[in-house]
């Protein structure tokens, strides 16, 4: 692989204009807004999307399925189409993730295609997310995977992802991103990191959007979710 940008871009967000008000974090300056969301699976049960829209959450990232870490095969989230067609019918801007426990490229093909037969009636218009995570414990199949192999997955998912016209984002927490991946190699995609527990994110690289708690409370769903801020350029007059 050739590195698509060899020095890493810092981002540019001043945390001064970051706000927050109960488990909803906004953020204005002259160069971004910002949109408030929410990441949901099968384990938020049955969603009431009107009560979520009403909340005031205007963006959501819908798991479509995953890969086992021990068995291997993909499952479809069993929620996945519900979800999606209650949030677009109720006016709520959706993404897609996929949780992947890929071990080589064709592993990571499968997944993307997967991926994009799940999605192909939707109008999905933010981005398509490559999730992978290592689970402790010997017996998770990517338990030895090296950083070349993961970065090499994460590639190979987010290009098949671009040439079907849709925005390729990865994911993971600040601290294993440069753990698990060649940053140098996955500049080209959009970042997702998440971050519990402080005021803003250490991760000093581009991002757009922050994944800032696992336990937040929206009316409509039943148990504690995982909340976002997306970070929008403003479009320049």
């Amino acid at each position: 692989m050739t590195p698509v940008v060899s020095n890493l871009v810092e981002n540019s967000y001043d945390y001064s204009h970051l706000k927050t008000d109960g488990d909803f974090k906004t953020y204005a300056d002259d160069s971004y807004t910002s949109m408030v969301g929410i990441d949901v699976s099968a384990h938020q049960g049955t969603i009431d999307w009107k009560k979520v829209k009403e909340s005031g959450i205007e963006f959501a990232f819908i798991r479509c399925g995953y890969r086992g870490y021990e068995s291997g095969e993909i499952t479809a989230d069993e929620t996945f189409d519900y979800n999606m067609e209650q949030a677009l019918a109720n006016g709520i801007q959706v993404g897609v993730y996929f949780f992947s426990q890929a071990i080589d490229v064709e592993e990571a093909k499968e997944e993307a295609k997967f991926t994009l037969e799940c999605i192909r009636k939707y109008d999905v218009k933010l981005p398509v997310v490559y999730d992978f995570e290592k689970p402790g414990g010997i017996f998770a199949r990517t338990f030895s995977l090296s950083k070349d192999t993961v970065t090499e997955n994460a590639v190979v998912f987010g290009h098949m992802v671009q040439r079907r016209g849709y925005t390729a984002m990865i994911y993971n927490s600040t601290n294993l991103f440069e753990k698990l991946f060649n940053m140098e190699y996955i500049q080209e995609f959009q970042t997702w990191v998440a971050h519990y527990n402080t005021p803003y994110p250490t991760y000093p690289y581009t991002y757009r959007v922050w994944q800032y708690t696992d336990s937040g409370t929206i009316d409509g769903i039943d148990v504690p979710v995982d909340m976002d801020i997306m970070f929008v350029p403003k479009k320049k007059v």
